[in-house]
């Protein structure tokens, strides 16, 4: 608008100007004009002409000074206009960098600081899916955090109903979200850290008024087991947990599904997601040691697989019980004794809901994914693996 106006203004002034300078007469020509005419009417006459003309004249030079002024105004207006849309792109160009480093903490996470059971997770969700959709719908925040709405939006209703058979259901948790000022001050060295900074209502019909106009939602929470200096198989070799999904690596070796007891067999499989606790916490944790040196330190309710094929909870080993060696041996535990740990834990699951491909190996030892402790937590405490009988057939038994 502000630009037309410039433009209207320009023109209709610049026409002004040339019918004055078409209209007008120099004064010289009135000066001659007077030598012909000695007449003293017609002087008088001739010299109110010319104080008309010279005020004309002041006209003139005042009406090209404010045309050369409205012109680099104009011009200035559009290398400002310029301007801003460069930073505006640049800006969103940023922030959308932002977004896609922070999408790793949209995946599901572990939050110890915001834990929920069974029945309260289903009602979280519910209350978030209707208080983010009212307010990306009313569109009164700033584009940068309206993006992020409606990017979380998408993943609430993909996650709303992915749940294991025991109800084991996912839930978002909040916090505040990545800053405009601070993306722009930065620039491209930017990093965001999620922190838990709000608890949400686990009432879907809870008032969403209670929602901070700069929280959004920073992580869909599930549970997860190492220690970040573990272990685990992958193509290339054994990679700290917290290595690994720092890096993105996207395979890892498992179990084979005509692996049995008496003959292990491995494949690759692409790997699902990693998880993390979104914050460093307190665990409860487990440490235990095998005959053969062996060390693991996990999640008490981390799944391990004994060298009689039953998958357990680390919590339910005992001294003495043998686990199963990557070599298929049989490793009694020698020690096995509890603690805690402060800092975050981890765990990485694999992109298929085989059983056999969510078997993978930790510092040496068959570990079960956090497939067992969601979707697949029914095969807790059985027995899924038997000499001479492929875990293939087990698995569709």
């Amino acid at each position: 608008m502000r630009f037309r106006l410039i433009t209207n203004r320009f023109f209709t002034q610049a026409f002004i100007l040339t019918v004055l300078i078409s209209i007008t007469i120099s004064l010289e020509d009135v000066h001659a004009l007077g030598k012909k005419r000695g007449n003293k009417k017609e002087k008088q006459r001739l010299e109110a002409l010319e104080a008309q003309l010279r005020k004309t004249q002041r006209t003139q030079r005042e009406l090209e000074a404010r045309l050369k002024k409205e012109k680099e105004q104009h011009d200035s207006d559009i290398q400002t206009a310029e301007k801003q849309r460069q930073l505006e792109a640049e800006v969103r160009k940023l922030g959308r960098e932002v977004l896609k480093s922070a999408s790793v903490f949209w995946t599901p996470q572990r939050c110890e600081t915001d834990s929920l059971d069974n029945n309260q997770a289903p009602e979280r969700m519910s209350w978030a899916i209707r208080c983010i959709g009212e307010r990306s719908d009313a569109k009164t925040r700033e584009w940068f955090l309206q993006e992020i709405d409606e990017t979380a939006l998408v993943m609430l209703k993909t996650n709303q109903n992915q749940r294991g058979p025991r109800g084991n259901p996912y839930y978002p948790t909040f916090g505040a979200l990545p800053r405009i000022d601070d993306i722009i001050k930065a620039g491209v060295g930017y990093t965001y850290t999620p922190q838990i900074t709000f608890i949400a209502p686990a009432d879907r019909n809870a008032d969403c008024a209670g929602l901070p106009h700069d929280d959004g939602v920073i992580g869909i929470c599930e549970a997860s087991c190492y220690t970040p200096e573990q272990r685990v198989l992958f193509p290339s070799g054994y990679i700290e947990i917290a290595v690994a999904r720092e890096d993105g690596v996207s395979e890892i070796v498992t179990l084979a599904p005509d692996a049995t007891l008496d003959k292990l067999t491995f494949k690759i499989a692409q790997v699902g997601h990693f998880t993390a606790s979104i914050q460093d916490v307190w665990h409860e944790i487990i440490e235990l040691r095998t005959l053969s040196g062996k060390r693991l330190r996990v999640t008490k309710n981390h799944p391990i697989l004994t060298a009689s094929g039953e998958m357990k909870n680390a919590e339910q080993l005992n001294l003495g019980e043998a686990l199963l060696t990557v070599d298929g041996n049989p490793d009694p535990i020698t020690d096995l004794t509890g603690g805690t740990y402060f800092g975050k834990v981890h765990n990485v699951r694999a992109a298929s809901d085989s059983t056999s491909d969510n078997i993978v190996i930790a510092e040496g030892l068959l570990t079960g994914s956090s497939f067992y402790q969601n979707e697949g937590i029914i095969y807790l405490n059985r027995v899924i693996m038997r000499n001479n009988l492929p875990y293939a057939l087990l698995e569709s038994r």
